[in-house]
């Protein structure tokens, strides 16, 4: 059986393809970076969380149409948040930690925009420091995915 109607899992295979390019990020990093992250998980609440760790998660998606003239199509824009976990709540937080490995983030994205298939990050990104999430301080980034969808906009 099908896991959804259609022939794509728009949503699912954006999430993938981000989390396997923070995975790729992961390796870069692990030697000659400091500071760094050894786990990478793909939601914000995976039971136990081990630090220095970076999370995925889905918030939503809008469509919209993109294009002009005679043929637009519709696109959807889907929103990601990527949090950096870099301590327990009431232990250490060091936003000095949580700001570069944000940074690092972002540039490692903006430099791979085309996810293939079709994807690709928009460059519009939002960052937030300082954040106490329900069992880990860090900060989080919101960044959106689009993706054309297959139909043409009448």
């Amino acid at each position: 059986m099908a896991d959804v109607y259609g022939t794509t899992q728009t949503f699912d295979d954006a999430k993938d393809k981000l989390y396997n390019l923070l995975g790729l990020l992961k390796t870069a990093m692990s030697s000659g970076y400091d500071p760094t992250f050894s786990y990478l998980y793909n939601c914000h609440t995976p039971g136990k969380i081990e630090l220095n760790a970076v999370t995925i998660e889905f918030e939503g998606a809008t469509k919209a149409v993109i294009g002009g003239g005679s043929a637009p199509v519709m696109a959807y824009q889907m929103e990601f948040s990527i949090r950096v976990h870099t301590g327990y709540v009431g232990g250490f937080n060091d936003n000095v930690v949580n700001t570069q490995l944000l940074n690092s983030i972002d540039n490692y994205l903006s430099a791979h925009l085309d996810l293939g298939d079709a994807y690709w990050i928009s460059k519009d990104a939002e960052f937030s420091g300082n954040e106490s999430f329900e069992a880990t301080v860090g900060a989080q980034m919101t960044i959106y995915v689009i993706k054309q969808i297959d139909h043409i906009q009448s």
